[in-house]
């Protein structure tokens, strides 16, 4: 009776675990048994060698994003800014040791730069990595002048090995491409896109509005867009395809031809001649068709069978345009 019950009992237990097992996302299983697997493999090999296994332990969280590319990327960035900080660490703990508030002063300054430099850098994340090391190394050593070089010398091992036991666990096993997500948020963006376009031409030419349909897909467009370029840095490195894809046409394109229907807006002769213009609507009536072939596009093959020559549109497109710049000249 009791063995019966004690069966029962584990059945039910292991029913609950099937059952929650089968509600895991499968993605962020992966990621967090990846993560677990990469700081087990930093913290053994930084015992093996005798680094510092608690840099190690932080840079292999640090890079741990969903996407190879990212981490890739972050990779880089990370021992850029940790090699460059422990350089300069070493040059004034060398020159300034004896010099306490002098040596305060300049990290200050140094921090200050480096800070600002951030602002408007496409890599803030180096910057933010060398101030952040230049206090770890410098500030540490600064009472034990003598121990500056072991110090960045760890740090700088302990980064590396951190970089590589993340890059190598990510790499090797089931690594996550952002090429495959980034094609999918493309399609979404273009077809918002596709749409928009054909609401403002309705709404500002044609005088059929529907605002809020257009503040809707806006939004989206625009909360979308951050997210897009950033799946396609990632996709940069880890899908080779994407390696020279440029996001600034669409993004310009997208914010063009928005401006332009504003203007339409807000100079009622501009769109009284617009409206008027056999020109424009075969204009409009390219562009509108040239999206939609983008947004189907989206889902052909990948294998570099299909190559998509766009010199033709380019060619109609510069003749009709050619075509409305003569019409309004004549107006």
């Amino acid at each position: 009776m009791n063995k019966s019950i004690l069966i029962s009992h584990f059945d039910k237990i292991f029913e609950w675990i099937d059952g929650y097992l089968k509600k895991l996302d499968p993605h962020s299983t992966n990621f967090a048994l990846k993560t677990c697997l990469a700081l087990v493999v930093g913290y053994g090999l930084a015992f093996l060698l005798n680094f510092s296994a608690s840099t190690t332990a932080i840079t292999v969280l640090v890079l741990n994003t969903r996407y190879l590319g990212s981490s890739v990327d972050k990779g880089v960035l990370r021992i850029t800014g940790t090699l460059a900080g422990a350089v300069i660490a070493l040059f004034l703990i060398g020159f300034l040791a004896q010099e306490r508030f002098l040596f305060i002063f300049v990290v200050a300054l140094l921090n200050a730069f480096l800070f600002y430099m951030m602002q408007g850098s496409r890599y803030p994340y180096s910057w933010f990595v060398c101030a952040m090391t230049i206090l770890i190394v410098g500030f540490g050593s600064v009472e034990n002048p003598d121990n500056i070089f072991h110090s960045a010398v760890s740090r700088v091992s302990g980064v590396i090995l951190g970089i590589v036991s993340s890059l190598l666990v990510h790499g090797l096993f089931r690594p996550s491409r952002a090429g495959d997500d980034f094609e999918k948020q493309l399609r979404n963006i273009l077809h918002e896109a596709s749409k928009l376009l054909d609401l403002k031409y309705s709404d500002y030419i044609l005088d059929r509005s529907d605002a809020n349909q257009i503040v809707k897909i806006e939004r989206n467009i625009i909360s979308g867009l951050p997210k897009l370029k950033s799946t396609l840095n990632a996709a940069a490195y880890d899908t080779g395809r994407f390696s020279r894809f440029l996001t600034d046409t669409l993004v310009n394109l997208i914010f063009v031809l928005s401006e332009t229907f504003k203007n339409c807006y807000t100079y009622p002769s501009l769109k009284f001649n617009i409206q008027k213009s056999q020109a424009f609507s075969e204009i409009m009536e390219l562009i509108t068709s040239y999206t939609r072939k983008l947004v189907s596009d989206c889902d052909l093959s990948r294998d570099g069978t299909i190559v998509n020559d766009d010199s033709a549109f380019q060619a109609e497109f510069q003749t009709k345009l050619d075509s409305l710049t003569e019409e309004f000249k004549s107006q």
